[in-house]
């Protein structure tokens, strides 16, 4: 999963452009500076399909700020591809304004998409929550409190921007050294999250 290559997604790397070359205003600030300075480069966006892909997850939450291109390259092999229906929720007070980039960012509909899963029932699916680390520390740790009552040994949690700045990585740290998770890896700008009962717990950084 980490060294296969795969090509960047066209129809998504278009919106990005275009999010790029914009001026709009995205919440506090512009949509350009957003796009360029937390989203993820094609390199780690292709990194999220093939994660995906993988693993084939049947229910995604999504925390804080986005404006839907790391979103899509996750969705893109299981909504687009293989056709899978996926219970999808996004977390964030303007959830509206992001939901509408996510959906106007990739040329197929969200036909799977469900509000409101119930994340206390279906324990055996294989979970993905995707934290967007980036301005707000609280909204991470609230992030990962809500997860802690919910996670299970088939929930993988993907942290975005963990070396944004000392802060985001010092938070990214406290966050991997938690007894509650026996496994973390570190890709620089990604960092992963495992939860394996009986485990000892184990920390990898790669170069990536």
């Amino acid at each position: 999963i980490l060294y296969k290559q795969n090509e960047p997604i066209e129809s998504i790397e278009y919106q990005r452009t275009q999010m790029i070359q914009s001026k709009s205003k995205f919440f506090d600030g512009s949509l350009s500076q957003f796009t360029d300075e937390f989203t993820l480069n094609s390199k780690y966006s292709c990194l999220l399909y093939r994660i995906s892909k993988a693993y084939k997850f049947t229910h995604i939450r999504e925390w804080g700020l986005s404006n839907g291109i790391e979103t899509n390259y996750i969705l893109y092999p299981l909504l687009v591809e293989s056709k899978t229906p996926v219970k999808y929720e996004y977390r964030y007070k303007s959830k509206n304004q992001v939901k509408r980039f996510t959906n106007e960012n990739l040329i197929y509909n969200y036909q799977g998409e469900i509000e409101g899963t119930n994340w206390s029932e279906n324990n055996e699916r294989i979970k993905l929550e995707l934290i967007n680390f980036t301005k707000s520390l609280d909204e991470v740790w609230q992030a990962i409190d809500e997860i802690k009552t919910t996670f299970n040994e088939n929930t993988i949690i993907l942290i975005t921007n963990i070396r944004h700045t000392d802060n985001h990585y010092l938070t990214w740290r406290q966050i991997s050294n938690m007894k509650e998770f026996s496994v973390s890896i570190e890709l620089f700008r990604l960092g992963i999250l495992y939860f394996r009962r009986g485990q000892v717990k184990e920390h990898f950084t790669i170069r990536y």
